[in-house]
C-alpha cells in the first residue's frame, strides 16, 4: 500500500478510474510528499504519457502515434508534437506547456547533474492539473465517476 493523501494531485478526483493509474497517482504524491523530486517529475511525465495514449487510443486515432511497425508507440516527444496540432485530440491551450511538462521528467531520468527540487514540481502543478483534467476527459475517464 502506498500512503498518499492528495498532496500534489488530488485523489478523489483523478483516482478510481483505472487501478494502475490509482498507483501512478499515488506514487507521484507519496513521493513528492517525501521529497523525492526527481523520482516525483518521473512517473509525472509517465502519467502524462500513459493518459495521452489513453486518449488517442479512446478517439480511435491511436495509429496516428504508432511505430511504423505498428507494435509499440512513438516516443513521448513526437506523440506531444502530433498532439498539439492533430485536429481530432482538439486540445485547448494548455497544449503549449505540454513540451515543459515533458522536459521536467526528461531531465530527471536523463540529465547526468540535474536534480529536481520541490520549485520545479510547484511551477508546473497548475499546469499538470489542468493538462491532466483534459487528457482525463479525452480518455473518457472523467465520466466514469
Amino acid at each position: 500500500s502506498i500512503d498518499s493523501y492528495s498532496e500534489l494531485l488530488d485523489e478523489i478526483k483523478f483516482c478510481g478510474k483505472r487501478q494502475f493509474l490509482d498507483r501512478l497517482i499515488k506514487q507521484i504524491n507519496n513521493s513528492y510528499k517525501n521529497n523525492c523530486y526527481d523520482a516525483c517529475a518521473v512517473i509525472l511525465r509517465r502519467l502524462f504519457e500513459v493518459v495521452l495514449v489513453m486518449a488517442y487510443q479512446n478517439l480511435g486515432i491511436d495509429a496516428q502515434i504508432k511505430t511504423p511497425d505498428g507494435k509499440g508507440y512513438k516516443m513521448l516527444e513526437a506523440i506531444v508534437s502530433d498532439a498539439i496540432n492533430n485536429p481530432t485530440l482538439k486540445l485547448s491551450r494548455i497544449k503549449t506547456e505540454f513540451d515543459t511538462l515533458r522536459k521536467v521528467g526528461n531531465f530527471s531520468a536523463h540529465s547526468i547533474t540535474y536534480i529536481a527540487g520541490k520549485k520545479d514540481i510547484d511551477d508546473i502543478k497548475l499546469a499538470y492539473r489542468v493538462m491532466l483534467e483534459e487528457l482525463y476527459n479525452k480518455a473518457g475517464l472523467m465520466e466514469e465517476m
